[in-house]
């Protein structure tokens, strides 16, 4: 009778690990798949700058990257949803900050800690959490 339990109990072990693994997987992607789409804009945003002597606001620079026929990465930019990009320039164009966060709406629950990713002038890209998210993301 043990050995009859043993079976179905490690089957259902296997199947959550390898379910917990494949949502971690997709995080990983996801997160690897934002980091390149925030790479190439802060790039477009230095092409933006060597063109028109600052740096562009989101209107701007989605404008801007629309003008170079960048068509296939301006859908990868518009399937972001859940998460929400924000790209603010100073008023005198030398600065500019730029982040792609999780969308806080009640619809997205289960992705209010997923990672939020920022960047500016200085090209460093951050990584982070929520502090309430801390625990549940490592």
């Amino acid at each position: 009778m043990g050995k009859l339990l043993f079976v179905p109990v490690m089957l259902s072990i296997l199947f959550f690990t390898l379910t917990a693994n494949t949502k971690d997987q997709d995080r990983s992607q996801s997160i690897s798949n934002h980091l390149a789409v925030l790479r190439s804009l802060s790039t477009l945003e230095f092409s933006y700058r060597e063109g028109h002597g600052r740096f562009a606001n989101r209107e701007q620079l989605l404008a801007y990257f629309r003008e170079q026929g960048a068509t296939t990465g301006l859908e990868k930019i518009e399937r972001l949803h859940p998460f929400q990009l924000s790209i603010l320039a100073s008023p005198d164009g030398a600065h500019y900050q730029m982040s792609l966060t999780p969308s806080l709406e009640e619809t997205n629950k289960s992705g209010w800690c997923d990672k939020a990713i920022f960047t500016d002038e200085r090209a460093v890209i951050f990584v982070g959490a929520g502090l309430s998210c801390e625990d549940s993301t490592k």
